[in-house]
């Protein structure tokens, strides 16, 4: 029987302005992950410009959407997929990255699934 493990991985609560986030969920041997729910909230000043926000395995993008230049402190972006979004194979890690938003902008995020 193939094992199954759930995880759920946060980025920094803290961090300089005007830096990207990535959240990242390493491979497991013989194990493709599934993406359930994610978070993207904005903590520092509006954004000077978009923040593209992706889902990736491996290299191959699952997801995107982002948070539009000026969005207010405490805009959120997130969901829950059902179906999850499945990892294009085993061994591949899944990431969530965030791209800086210019100025004194700041992002927390978080990334939820499991593993099978």
């Amino acid at each position: 029987m193939k094992p199954f493990a759930e995880w759920r991985g946060d980025g920094p609560t803290t961090g300089a302005a005007n830096t990207a986030v990535t959240v990242t969920q390493a491979a497991i041997n013989q194990m493709t992950h599934y993406v359930s729910s994610f978070e993207v909230v904005v903590i520092g000043a509006a954004p000077g410009s978009d923040m593209l926000i992706e889902i990736k395995s491996g290299t191959t993008v699952l997801w995107r959407t982002y948070i539009g230049n000026a969005a207010a402190r405490g805009t959120s972006v997130g969901g829950n997929f059902i179906p999850p979004l499945k990892g294009t194979a085993e061994n591949t890690a899944v990431t969530l990255e965030v791209a800086a938003g210019g100025g004194s902008t700041q992002a927390v995020a978080s990334l939820a699934g499991f593993s099978w």
